[in-house]
């Protein structure tokens, strides 16, 4: 451990720290400073059930905390340092004055690593995160490993840390999001994996360079021990230097690494003497594992330099059946095939979800814009997709933009009319798609309240 390190450390257990937000970050990552001797302050501008039970918690184990939480400039004065929730903008007055002070502000996936006694595998990218951490976290437990998968996946990191560092933990799986990544300064994954990156967060990031900064961040600290994972197809990130050893995934070129052929998986990452080896052949894999190939040479390059063998690669593989709300079957009734992929909350996945299919697809999609274009988009659909249905506050700029290159598009007032009639604009070989574009919460708590409506929709319709 670096010697900054200690210092800040020693920082914590001699000065109040303030945590802002008292989300599932927040509230570990103040159990973890309280464990390890600091006064722990929190503060959120929230107030409900979830977070008085938190806050219940945590004052029984001697934590001050606020809630409905109306700024005030001495919350920070005498502070060593601030954890910042994700959920906490950067132009917010409390970022805003915490800079002006010149007060250090941190990720909780920041504290954590400096208290982690076990090593951090990292995966970041504007999609395919949750899938490929997954799929990391089956392999390698198929390869006799211990892993807790951890971060933004739904597990903080903090609690992680708190739960492996007594339980004989090989790795922490974590997927890492550019909001946890943008207040790092000292993190360092032993291997960190870049799937891709695509404007996205413009509602919360500064502008685009910001964005890409942040999610570049997970290579900053790597050294020639590391290791690193990167996207040979995605131009942004293909070049990126480091002082790991990185190796490569590709659908469309032979790399050092893992990469596509005749229809196979093949690896050259010291199998087989060095040679070429295939792991997997497309035909014996799922219709969601095929649909996710990226995601699974991303997760099989990770894993390969970590000990896991051909088998445990197959084995975990093979039975892949994808995730709740991205890519996943719903069900084919009529011909008609219903995907769900509400967790496509930009344009970049959605787009990487219209290529997935040959098929006409009649294609769901709007919700709220995170400031991205879908001029990109459009041109995809123009040669995917039969007809648009679109709804949501960000309905009217898609269709202004669908438009523009001719293609179809209706707008529904409400959701369920919208799956409704995409139901009835369907035939026979077609794919209904909700693969939306845009975020959930101008309809809905969150994007898996949005699939979940949608399935109960299609199913229901079925039932009739």
């Amino acid at each position: 451990m670096g010697t900054e390190i200690l210092e800040k450390i020693s920082l914590l257990r001699s000065k109040p720290v303030l945590v802002a937000g008292l989300g599932k970050s927040g509230f570990s990552a103040a159990k973890l400073l309280s464990k390890v001797g600091a006064e722990v302050i929190v503060v959120d501008q929230k107030d409900n059930l979830e977070l008085r039970s938190r806050a219940k918690l945590l004052k029984n184990q001697g934590i001050k905390v606020n809630l409905d939480y109306r700024f005030e400039t001495n919350v920070l004065d005498g502070k060593s340092l601030m954890l910042v929730s994700p959920g906490i903008p950067p132009d917010s007055l409390l970022m805003r004055k915490a800079r002006e002070i010149d007060l250090p502000i941190y990720s909780e996936v920041e504290l954590a690593y400096w208290f982690s006694e076990v090593p951090i595998i990292g995966i970041t990218g504007t999609d395919g995160k949750t899938t490929t951490t997954t799929l990391v976290g089956k392999i390698l437990s198929k390869a006799g490993l211990k892993v807790i998968l951890a971060g933004n996946i739904g597990n903080p990191l903090s609690q992680a840390v708190l739960d492996a560092n007594q339980s004989g933990v090989d790795y922490l799986v974590t997927e890492l999001s550019s909001f946890q990544l943008k207040y790092t300064k000292f993190f360092r994954p032993v291997v960190s994996c870049l799937l891709n990156i695509a404007t996205d967060h413009l509602d919360w990031h500064e502008d685009v360079q910001d964005y890409f900064q942040s999610k570049k961040k997970i290579i900053a600290n790597q050294s020639s021990g590391d290791w690193l994972v990167l996207n040979a197809d995605d131009d942004k990130i293909a070049n990126l230097s480091s002082r790991a050893k990185t190796v490569y995934f590709s659908q469309r070129k032979v790399v050092h690494g893992v990469y596509l052929s005749d229809g196979k998986i093949i690896s050259n990452l010291n199998l087989d003497n060095g040679t070429s080896l295939p792991l997997l052949d497309c035909g014996s894999l799922s219709q969601a594992a095929n649909w996710n190939l990226e995601n699974i040479m991303a997760s099989i390059a990770v894993c390969l330099p970590l000990g896991a063998s051909r088998q445990d690669i197959v084995d975990s593989i093979t039975g892949f059946t994808g995730l709740e709300h991205r890519l996943e079957f719903v069900g084919k009734w009529d011909g008609v095939s219903y995907v769900n992929d509400s967790k496509a909350t930009n344009p970049h996945s959605a787009i990487r979800a219209l290529m997935s299919f040959n098929e006409p697809v009649v294609w769901l999609a709007g919700g709220q814009s995170k400031g991205s274009s879908f001029t990109d988009l459009a041109k995809v659909a123009r040669d995917k997709v039969k007809t648009a249905i679109l709804f949501g506050e960000s309905a009217g700029k898609l269709k202004e933009t669908l438009d523009k290159v001719n293609l179809t598009a209706v707008v529904a007032n409400r959701f369920d009319q919208a799956v409704n009639l995409a139901r009835k604009t369907a035939s026979s070989g077609d794919v209904v798609l909700l693969s939306p574009a845009c975020a959930s919460f101008d309809m809905f708590k969150d994007y898996a309240e949005r699939g979940n409506c949608f399935k109960e929709l299609v199913l229901s319709a079925k039932q009739r």
